[in-house]
């Protein structure tokens, strides 16, 4: 692109996220276990919520519960480090439904709509699927010479064979969960038993009928990391070293979720917090150490320049 640079580091390169397929709606017979807006929504609702800070809208993403999972092939390497993670989400199906999660997570509504219309009015809950330990790597590039112009991020889901394999046996443990367990059978929670038409070609529920469903409703838990790495020096991947600082580059700093090496297998917002915590520690340390600590009251003395401030202080 012409662009002159200063340094050459692998900026944008080493993007990893969280992957999530979103699995349901599993339908139970029961009325009124699980929140319908157009069903439930009502000025109790909102009361309740002011006065005491209970109801189901305090939790406004609507995950109830996670569970973590190894995979059999965690399992086969002999290190019980969990590589999936479900959302359980146990909204009903509503109307408004398909219109919430098309804008959020960026699904086409008619895609949804095929799921959801058959069981709106009913009770239920769906299952985020989440793959946590990704192999497939992507990128973050420059589209062009403006900087107006936005960047091409390539985040290249799926593109490493066990990330497919390990999602669709997180969806197989999912069914099981629902339709084995003794928890789940007693409120008749069942899945839709409508295959997605797009996916008509092969066996429903067998491995090729999840491999196109995953293909279909696949989408980021909007957890990107990495594309600033943090290593040695010795280290050509590294863009930051240990101290954040950006290699051979004077008075700057990468103090996010980009500096991670690796994508951590759980959410990715504490990780966020204690990076900036940390990040703010180096720079008080460092700047700390640039100060002169006067005696008594000398910091009071006119044109003194040799100290900042005093013992006292």
């Amino acid at each position: 692109m012409k662009i002159r640079s200063k340094v050459d580091l692998p900026v944008g390169q080493n993007l990893q996220d969280h992957t999530s397929a979103i699995i349901g709606p599993f339908i139970m017979d029961t009325p009124g276990l699980t929140f319908i807006p157009e069903r439930d929504m009502d000025f109790s609702v909102i009361k309740n919520y002011i006065t005491h800070g209970t109801g189901p809208i305090t939790d406004p993403a609507s995950v109830t519960a996670l569970a973590k999972i190894s995979s059999s092939k965690a399992l086969a390497s002999r290190i019980d480090w969990p590589d999936v993670q479900l959302y359980f989400v146990p909204c009903g199906v509503y109307k408004e439904l398909s219109n919430i999660l098309t804008t959020t997570q960026g699904y086409r509504k008619k895609v949804l709509d095929e799921l959801f219309q058959p069981y709106f009015g009913k009770d239920g809950f769906l299952i985020l699927v989440t793959l946590t330990r990704p192999k497939s790597v992507g990128e973050v590039l420059l589209k062009d010479k403006n900087y107006a112009s936005p960047p091409i991020i390539d985040p290249h889901y799926l593109e490493h064979p066990d990330d497919l394999e390990i999602l669709i046996e997180g969806i197989k443990i999912s069914m099981n969960l629902v339709e084995k367990s003794k928890s789940y059978q007693r409120l008749n929670a069942t899945y839709c038993s409508k295959p997605y038409s797009q996916c008509l070609m092969h066996p429903f529920r067998s491995n090729a009928y999840w491999e196109c469903y995953v293909r279909h409703f696949t989408i980021s838990a909007y957890h990107p990391v990495g594309t600033a790495k943090m290593g040695y020096s010795s280290d050509p991947t590294a863009v930051v070293d240990t101290k954040l600082r950006v290699r051979r580059t004077r008075g700057l700093r990468v103090i996010d979720n980009s500096i991670m090496p690796v994508v951590i297998n759980a959410n990715t917002n504490a990780p966020a917090v204690m990076i900036g915590e940390k990040g703010s520690d180096i720079i008080r340390t460092y700047w700390a150490k640039q100060l002169l600590v006067c005696d008594k009251y000398e910091y009071l003395l006119p044109n003194q320049k040799k100290c900042y401030y005093s013992k006292l202080v």
